[in-house]
């Protein structure tokens, strides 16, 4: 899902601006790119330890390519925490 996502927002933008009559390259400036990205990534630095940023950076990854669940076990577990819930009330779950 995260893909198709990612190729619909990229269409969208890259559509947009060729409506408009600019061409696709206009879109690509280095120096705003550095300026966003090394902003971001500084700012989230500042903010976090680095070991954060980096397991961060790493879980990207997930974006192209999702975890597989297995789908029994997740519908055994939501069923679990309802009957939890249902018997002792919402709070028990945040144990």
């Amino acid at each position: 899902m995260s893909l198709i996502g990612l190729v619909l927002a990229l269409i969208a933008i890259l559509g947009g601006n060729m409506i408009e009559g600019g061409h696709p390259s206009a879109l690509l400036d280095l120096p705003a790119f550095l300026i966003v990205i090394g902003g971001t990534i500084g700012a989230a630095l500042t903010q976090f330890p680095f070991s954060v940023v980096g397991s961060t950076l790493k879980r990207f990854k997930w974006l192209l390519a999702p975890l597989k669940l297995d789908m029994q076990q997740q519908a055994e577990l939501l069923e679990n925490l309802a009957g939890n819930a249902r018997r002792s009330g919402m709070l028990a779950l945040e144990g």
